[in-house]
């Protein structure tokens, strides 16, 4: 709610019930997208870190529990493996503006969670549904864009669409849709 109402100036406004929620802009919706990927990076990147340096033994359990010990891998080296790929999928979520990639963080960390069902944990399923988090954030960010899209403001890289789009021979920036 911070990011959407604004942090406030003043103890009282810290203190004050929100009676009016600010519409979406283009530059608000911009930064919550960057705020979601910075977001995402640390989840990713801390989570991965568990499996790749710590070699966390509930992760070990988890994937011998869904059945990757089959693939005659050692489950710490596979653990390994996962979270390195889990840090980098951290990395590229600051890189990449494809809301298919984003669709695939939110399989990959849906699927992540999931792996306590098979593990028998007590409170499987509250442990799932604790890390919302985790997958919301993505589908969260694939929402921003088609907000975006639809006000023609997508995203290329770092740079809003709008500010690539010009005109041919006219070399004047198209006005934003209304």
């Amino acid at each position: 709610m911070l990011w959407v109402h604004g942090f406030g100036t003043t103890r009282a406004s810290w203190l004050a019930v929100i009676t009016k929620v600010p519409r979406f802009t283009v530059v608000c919706v911009h930064r919550y997208q960057l705020a979601l990927r910075g977001i995402m990076a640390s989840m990713l990147i801390g989570h991965g870190g568990f499996g790749l340096v710590m070699g966390k033994h509930n992760l070990l359990r988890f994937y011998a529990m869904a059945g990757l010990d089959l693939f005659g891998v050692p489950l710490p080296t596979l653990s390994a493996v996962i979270g390195g790929c889990e840090m980098l999928l951290g990395v590229l979520c600051l890189a990449v503006t494809s809301p298919a990639f984003f669709l695939f963080v939110f399989v990959w960390k849906l699927g992540t969670e999931l792996l306590h069902v098979p593990a028998q944990t007590y409170g499987a399923w509250w442990e799932v549904m604790e890390r919302g988090g985790s997958y919301a954030a993505p589908l969260l960010w694939i929402g921003f864009y088609h907000f975006l899209c639809a006000q023609g403001a997508c995203t290329q890289g770092w740079l809003p669409q709008r500010w690539l789009d010009v005109r041919r021979g006219e070399g004047s920036i198209k006005p934003l849709r209304s």
